[in-house]
C-alpha cells in the first residue's frame, strides 16, 4: 500500500491485524507478526525469481555426474535462504479498535535505509566467509575435521548471504557479486566427509545381549548417514577392556590393519530397573549409563568425550534418578 506519509516510491507497507482474544499481550504480538508477513509478501516473489536464476547458473557450470549427484542439495540450499529474515522493517503504529476487538499493526520498510543495511550484512559476511575458508585450508591436511567444521559454517554463512543479496535486488534492484559458488562449497563437503576415515567400537554390558552392539550399530549409522566412511573396529579389539584401547590411543600405539583418522569408542552398561503391569501388558524400563569420546589416531587427543554416570543404587536399593539417565 501507500499513504501521503509513506510514499511507495520509497517504503513499502503491511497492515497486520488480530481479533481480541484474553490475552492482550499475544493478540498485539499476533498483529506485528501478520504485518510483517504481509510487507514480506509483496516482495517474495521477486526474491524467488533471484533465487531460481542464482539456482540455474550454479546448476549450469556442473558436468552431467555432479548434477545427478548434487542437483537436489544444491537447489534446497539456495531457495532455503528465501527464509532469512527481512532486514530494514520497522513498527511504525498500532492500535486497538475498541469497538470492534481488533489490534492493527503498521510495519514500514524503508527502502534506502534497507539498502544500506543489506549491503553492509553483505560485505561482512563475505569477510567472515574469507576467513572461515582460510581456516578450513589451514587446516585440512592437519585436522580435516576441524576442516569440516570450517567448511559447513562458511558454506552455511553463504546461504544466508545469499538470501540477502536477493533482498537487496526484490527491494533495491541492485545485487552484489558474492564470488563464492554454494555448489562448489557442497561437493567440496562431501568429498571431504568421504575422506574423513573414522573407527567405531562401543562395548555394551547388557545382561540380557551379551554381544550386544545396538549401540553400536547406531553410531555407525548415524555416522554414516552424515557422510563419513566408518568401519566397526576389528574384533581383536573387543577382548581388550575399554581403558586399556584409551591408553594404546593416546600413546600412539593402536596398530590397525585398515588406515582410520578417528576413532570413536564407547562404553555403556544397561540396568534392568524391572517391570511394570499395565492393564495386560508387562512393561519393561532400563536405563543406560556410560557414554563415548572422540580420539584424533594420528595425534593420539581426546577431540570430544561425552559421558552421563553410571547408573547406581540408593541405600534403600532402589535406582537413584539423580544419577540414572533414561534414553
Amino acid at each position: 500500500g501507500s499513504s501521503s506519509r509513506y510514499p511507495s516510491c520509497r517504503y513499502l507497507l503491511g497492515v497486520g491485524r488480530a481479533q481480541e482474544t484474553s490475552n492482550p499481550a499475544y493478540d498485539q504480538t499476533l498483529a506485528d507478526e501478520r504485518a510483517r508477513a504481509e510487507l514480506a509478501r509483496q516482495i517474495k516473489s521477486r526474491i524467488k525469481s533471484e533465487l531460481s536464476a542464482r539456482a540455474e547458473e550454479e546448476l549450469n557450470r556442473l558436468g552431467a555426474d555432479e548434477l545427478r549427484r548434487f542437483s537436489q542439495h544444491i537447489s534446497s540450499a539456495i531457495f532455503s535462504s528465501a527464509d532469512v529474515e527481512l532486514l530494514g522493517v520497522e513498527i511504525k503504529e498500532r492500535y486497538y479498535d475498541a469497538k470492534e476487538g481488533v489490534y492493527y499493526t503498521l510495519a514500514v520498510l524503508d527502502r534506502e535505509r534497507t539498502c544500506e543495511l543489506l549491503s553492509e550484512k553483505i560485505s561482512s559476511n563475505l569477510a567472515e566467509i574469507k576467513g572461515l575458508l582460510e581456516l578450513e585450508q589451514n587446516q585440512e591436511k592437519e585436522n580435516p575435521l576441524l576442516a569440516l567444521s570450517y567448511l559447513i559454517k562458511a558454506r552455511k554463512k553463504l546461504e544466508q548471504t545469499i538470501g540477502l543479496n536477493a533482498q537487496r535486488f526484490a527491494v533495491c534492484a541492485k545485487k552484489t557479486e558474492l564470488g563464492y559458488s554454494i555448489a562448489e562449497l557442497i561437493i567440496k563437503e562431501y568429498h571431504l566427509r568421504k575422506d574423513i576415515r573414522i573407527m567405531v567400537l562401543a562395548f555394551e554390558e547388557n545382561p540380557y545381549l551379551p554381544k550386544s552392539r545396538v549401540l553400536e550399530n547406531h553410531f555407525l549409522s548415524l555416522l554414516s548417514g552424515y557422510g563419513f566412511s566408518v568401519k566397526s573396529a576389528p574384533s581383536r579389539l573387543r577382548i581388550i577392556p575399554p581403558e586399556k584401547i584409551q591408553d594404546l590411543i593416546t600413546t600412539k600405539k593402536l596398530e590397525l590393519a585398515e588406515p582410520a583418522g578417528y576413532f570413536l569408542l564407547g562404553s555403556f552398561k544397561l540396568v534392568d530397573l524391572g517391570k511394570t503391569k499395565i492393564g495386560s501388558y508387562d512393561y519393561h524400563f532400563f536405563m543406560i549409563g556410560g557414554g563415548v569420546t572422540l580420539f584424533d589416531l594420528a595425534k593420539g587427543e581426546v577431540l570430544l568425550s561425552i559421558y552421563e554416570p553410571q547408573v547406581s543404587s540408593s541405600k534403600a536399593g532402589k535406582t537413584d534418578p539423580a544419577q540414572a539417565v533414561l534414553k
